[in-house]
Order: C-alpha cells, then structure tokens, then sequence
C-alpha cells in the first residue's frame, strides 16, 4: 500500500507466556524497541527512497522465544516530478511549478531551468491530490508576460511534462530552387507550392523567380488562375526539382482541380480555412500550405465557400478551421475531412465567493478551461468534468509576487476540448506524463482536434480575435 514521509505502525502482540519485546525494521534496520503495548512506532521515511519497503517485526515472549512477520509498503513521498527539455526555455524565459493544497496553500514550488528533472516533495503535506500550476515568464526587454496554467486533481507520484508550444512553421528548408517557366499561359498568374510551406506567384511576364524547398530532390504542387481571379483552374506536378535551377514546362499544369463546398452551421457568421497537404500518407512534416479559404468574413452575408484542392494527387490533407458568431469561436484540426466541424455537447455553470470559483461541467470533452487575465498575464485553469467543483484563490511562490498576477474572479468565457483517442480528464494526465511537450502535442499537425470557446460578455464587451493557435498555448495573446 502507498505511504508517504512519518509512517505510523501499529502492531497487535499477543502470547500466552506473555510478550516481552516487539521489534520493528525497515529493510533491516531496526527503528525501535517495544516493551509494552500499545505496540505503535513512527518510521520516518522522508529522506528514504520511494519505491518498495519491508517493514519486518520481531516478537519475543518472556520465554525467549521469537515470531517474525513482515510485510511490505511502497514509499511514495515525491508529488511530483518533471523532465524539462535541454530547449524548453528560451535565452528570455524563465520556468516555474508550484503545487497547492484544497484550500489554496503552497505545498512545494520550484523554478527550473532547462534540462533539469524537477522532484518536488513536501514531508508536511499529507493528502493525495492537489493543484498543479505551470508559470511561464517572458521578458520582452524590461517588459514581463506571465502565464500560468493551473490543474486540479493530480495525484501523488505524477510524471508530467509542461507546455512547450514549438513552432512547427519553422522547418528547416534544404535551400533555393531557382525556376524557369516556359510556356506559360496569357494573363494567368501560376502559384506554387514547396514542402518548405512556401509559395510565390509568376505568370507570362514573370518567367522566373525562386522557391525554397523542405527536401532535395522534391516536388512542387503548381495552379493555374486568372488574373483576375482567385479560383485556380488547373494544376501541375513537378518532380525531381533540386537545389539549384529547374525549368518547369507549364503545359503540364493540365489537370482538373476538385473542388469542396464548405457549408457554415446557421450560428456562425465567419469561417476560414486553412489547407495543408502532404506527400506521405500519415506523415505530417514537409507540407504543401495551399492557402486560406473563407466565406469573406462575419459581414458578407455569405454562408459557404469552396474549397480548391487537386483530388487524391496528394496522400493527405490537414485542416485547420476557424469559425466564429457574436458568442462563440470554434477552432478545429481534422486529417478526415477539409471541413469536418465537430459538435461538443457541454452544459457549464461558473459561480465565485470568497475567493473560490465554484463550477459544474458535465458533457462529452476531455477537459474546460477558463482564463484570467491583465494587460500582460494570463491564468488559465485547465478543468475537468464533476458538479460543483472548488478552485480556490493560490496562494503564490515568493518568486511570483514580484510580477503581474491576474487574480480570480467571475469567467468571461470558458473553452471545451475534444481530442481522438484522449477522451476524458484522467486521459489527459495520462497523456501529459508519457508526452514529450504536454498539451501542445493534441494540437500538432495531423491531430484531431475540436476547441470551442463561449463568450459569456461582461456590460463593457470584450473583443473575440481568432487564436489561430490553440488558447492553452504558450505565446502570449493580444
């Protein structure tokens, strides 16, 4: 069974020529000498490894003879411990976690620096939950942003891993592709595509130009349009093209484009779409962005749009869809289909008194989160499912006091998350502790995804900016 720091023992003795001693060990080493009853010792284990124990007891009655029994116990005195990445901080960051009980005290806290195997322990804290926050702090010359994320219901002895939103638009390219075109149609603008999320434009007038590439020899994905139009009429592959110069005979850019009409639900007024296409089935590094589709915007009065994209050529598609009305945005990632919208079924009720937030979230998500949030800092608190929920006020490490701390209050918004394969909070820790950047990683390229924020607004408003990248993310939003 688990225990953790002061362990009480408690023996029960019995004998008919009387008990004269019991004594105790752990791992053989006696830890003291009972003569009478209660028969009861404190082994203190909190500078002992965790792990497994034998606890061993020796009785002697008044005629010498000896009884041994043992048992065993697992030690579990670590809360908690994270592996941060040898890159997970920025020259400008610095990295902070601190663990807080049900009533909003400081259990343990640490900041860590990069590469560090963060152990945090606590020999007065008792329980076997608490809360969990993460604390990014980003100086941008003199100025600081502040970002935490907070997470109930951790259990002693979790492995976790803290956000890391690396930027998988900076893949690292090969090098130039210098192009020449030949026959080019009149008045048509040809766009092209790299693996290296790359395009540029030439037409009959602009016979030349440069595009870099994500791989050496690759292909390029190639659209005719016409000038005075965004709809592309034909496309083309070029195989084999290499650093260095390439010539592109556009007489092949014959083939007929497919085309996908994107219908908005009735509440949104806006959609965009943004299209990624790969060469490799299943494989979602190197590729093709082939534009942004939208219905114009909340004001156009448009309720679908198509979608442009050259049938089975490519092995696989990634989506990224953004859709918004007066009271709720909707951000979602599908590899199943260009415009797969997902339905998150949630009923959520915030309350706060006294310095506690009080909620109940019950629906099909994996997790809720809410945000609090000054000029320069933001607090979210990542939240699972249950009715009436307490999320007290956290009291803060020394080190954080120096900074802008947003401070609990009533929401403005909550968000609900859908992810494949991660159905429910207790999943998501799972998740978390076996990942390699946390939460980030259900957002990377190829994952299913669904995030859908309600606006609950207060009498002076609130702007509702697109994400263009999950909410949870660490890059601060303006």
């Amino acid at each position: 069974m688990p225990v953790w720091n002061n362990v009480p023992i408690s023996l029960e003795a019995s004998d008919d020529m009387g008990i004269a001693s019991v004594e105790v060990l752990v791992d053989g080493v006696s830890i003291g000498t009972l003569t009478q009853a209660p028969y009861t010792v404190t082994w203190d284990g909190t500078n002992a490894t965790d792990g497994v124990h034998t606890i061993k007891a020796i009785v002697t009655d008044k005629s010498g003879n000896k009884t041994e029994k043992e048992t065993t116990v697992t030690l579990q005195n670590t809360l908690l411990t994270v592996d941060i990445a040898a890159n997970q901080l920025d020259g400008d960051e610095r990295g902070f976690v601190f663990l807080s009980d049900e009533t909003g005290n400081l259990i343990a806290s640490t900041e860590y620096k990069n590469n560090n195997d963060v152990v945090l322990k606590s020999p007065t804290f008792a329980g076997t939950k608490f809360f969990l926050t993460e604390v990014l702090v980003t100086d941008h010359s003199g100025q600081n942003e502040v970002r935490l994320w907070t997470y109930p219901e951790i259990e002693r002895g979790q492995a976790w891993k803290v956000l890391d939103d690396r930027n998988t638009n900076d893949d690292v390219n090969v090098g130039l592709a210098s192009l020449t075109l030949t026959n080019a149609v009149t008045n048509s603008i040809y766009d092209i595509y790299s693996n290296a999320r790359e395009q540029t434009g030439l037409d009959d007038s602009r016979t030349t130009g440069s595009i870099h590439l994500g791989t050496t020899p690759s292909k390029l994905y190639v659209t005719r349009r016409a000038k005075d139009s965004g709809t592309p009429l034909a496309y083309g592959f070029f195989s084999n093209v290499v650093v260095g110069d390439n010539t592109l005979n556009l007489s092949q850019v014959n083939q007929s484009v497919s085309k996908l009409t994107a219908t908005m639900p009735e509440e949104m007024s806006y959609a965009s779409v943004y299209v990624r296409a790969y060469s490799t089935s299943n494989d979602y590094t190197y590729p093709y962005v082939l534009g942004t589709f939208t219905n114009g915007g909340s004001n156009s009065g448009i309720e679908s749009f198509d979608i442009y994209y050259p049938g089975t050529a490519f092995a696989t598609y990634y989506s990224i869809i953004e859709m918004g009305s007066d009271d709720l945005s909707y951000y979602g990632g599908s590899h199943t289909s260009l415009f797969d919208v997902t339905e998150i079924t949630n009923t959520v009720s915030f309350g706060f008194a006294n310095d506690k937030l009080t909620y109940s979230a019950t629906g099909d998500f994996a997790f809720i989160s809410t945000v609090f949030e000054t000029d320069n800092s933001e607090w979210f608190l990542v939240l699972p499912e249950g009715s009436n929920k307490v999320v007290p006020a956290l009291k803060l490490p020394d080190p954080l006091k120096a900074f802008e701390i947003p401070v609990f209050g009533s929401p403005e918004s909550y968000d609900a998350y859908k992810f494949d394969g991660v159905a429910d909070y207790n999943a998501v820790k799972t998740f978390i502790s076996t990942s390699s950047y946390s939460l980030d990683e259900l957002f990377d390229d190829g994952k299913n995804f669904t995030e859908i924020t309600y606006w609950n607004l207060p009498a002076n408003g609130r702007s509702k900016t697109a994400h263009k990248k999950h909410s949870l993310g660490t890059a601060f939003r303006k």
